[in-house]
Order: structure tokens, then C-alpha cells, then sequence
């Protein structure tokens, strides 16, 4: 349901659910990425890895995503 049909109030209390699922999303990401972050860089190095996660974003996103390394 649109924010803009609520009172004040609800709004707020809305935007304040929105905001506690956001951070608690978000903290679970952070975990996920600390738990997995040492596999992917120790067995292909960092580059692959920052490639590899740039192409996926690309393609989850739609948007063209370029990797830029000092000295290409």
C-alpha cells in the first residue's frame, strides 16, 4: 500500500520498518560477504574475483559496469 494514502504517523512507523529490515538485510549481506570473501580472493586473487563480481552485478542489474586497473 502507497505511503501517501497513511497518516503521518503510520508513515513513520513505515519508513521506520522499511528502515530496520533494510539495516538488518544489510548486516546480513556484510556477513555473508566476510564469509566468503577469503575463498574467492585466496584461490583466484583479488582481480578474478572484482571481475567476476563486477560481471555478475552487470548482469543483476542491467547496467554496463567497467572495471578500470591502473596500468591497462
Amino acid at each position: 500500500r502507497g505511503l501517501k494514502w497513511l497518516s503521518s504517523d503510520a508513515q513513520m512507523e513505515k519508513l521506520k520498518g522499511i528502515d530496520r529490515h533494510f539495516s538488518e538485510v544489510l548486516t546480513e549481506i556484510k556477513e555473508m560477504a566476510s564469509e566468503l570473501r577469503p575463498m574467492a580472493i585466496d584461490a583466484f586473487g583479488l582481480v578474478h574475483a572484482l571481475e567476476q563480481f563486477v560481471e555478475r552485478t552487470s548482469e543483476m542489474t542491467g547496467f554496463e559496469i567497467n572495471l578500470l586497473r591502473e596500468g591497462e
